[in-house]
């Protein structure tokens, strides 16, 4: 009897034990982390134009050749269809009126840019107008200010010539110079209207070519015939 009694303690026992074993052979969950906040980064600012260090003075007679040959790069290249004629007249014209108001700008010793403008005064008005004719960059240093120190020193110059406005017009189509103009503090922008006529269609032009092109036909004709009646007759031999 006792060990029947026995055996039945320990199956009571073994009983009471399998839930405890249970619970201990059950992992505990992982608490989960919780997720860390990403770090604020700054936003990244546009690197500013690095301005360069220029020699602005006013334009001299030897300057001129340089002031043309850069222009020429710039508006007949860069600007074909410009609405203004770029030619040496004009330059040499400013160079004699308005000297003091023709700017140019050295780095290294070598001209990168130029302005012109002049100074308008009108009759039974006490306001004096500057006028920025012309402004041009060698491609090579554009984005460096070479442009808005040249601008900036010719304002200088027309306040000091008791200008009480400054004027400019470009293209519409023409954004770098007008950002620049912008950026400067020009406003009160005008729309102009520019119209053009194509005139090697013209009747009085296509006559004028005719009339060159006979004339120059002639011309060679009366050389060649020149040369002929010069030239020395053959000598007979016996």
């Amino acid at each position: 009897m006792a060990k029947k009694k026995k055996e039945k303690d320990k199956k009571r026992d073994k009983k009471k034990q399998q839930p405890a074993e249970k619970l201990k052979a059950k992992p505990k969950p992982r608490p989960k982390s919780q997720p860390q906040p990403k770090p604020k980064t700054k936003a990244k600012s546009r690197p500013k134009a690095k301005e360069i260090h220029l020699a602005i003075r006013e334009m001299t007679l030897e300057d001129l050749p340089k002031v043309y040959a850069l222009g020429e790069r710039i508006f007949t290249t860069d600007w074909p269809t410009l609405y203004r004629t770029w030619d040496e007249y004009e330059i040499v014209e400013l160079f004699a009126s308005d000297g003091d108001f023709c700017l140019v700008a050295d780095r290294e010793e070598k001209l990168v840019g130029f302005v012109l403008g002049t100074l308008i005064t009108k009759r039974r008005s006490a306001w004096s107008y500057g006028y920025l004719l012309w402004v041009g960059v060698a491609p090579e240093t554009r984005g460096l200010g070479v442009g808005e120190q040249l601008v900036e020193r010719l304002t200088e110059r027309f306040i000091e010539h008791g200008a009480r406005m400054m004027l400019v017009d470009t293209g519409v189509e023409n954004q770098p110079a007008r950002h620049l103009f912008e950026k400067l503090g020009f406003s009160g922008e005008t729309e102009h209207i520019y119209f053009f006529r194509n005139l090697t269609t013209h009747p009085e032009y296509l006559h004028r070519k005719e009339v060159q092109r006979k004339r120059a036909a002639a011309g060679r004709q009366k050389k060649m015939l020149a040369t002929v009646t010069s030239a020395p007759k053959p000598t007979e031999t016996n």
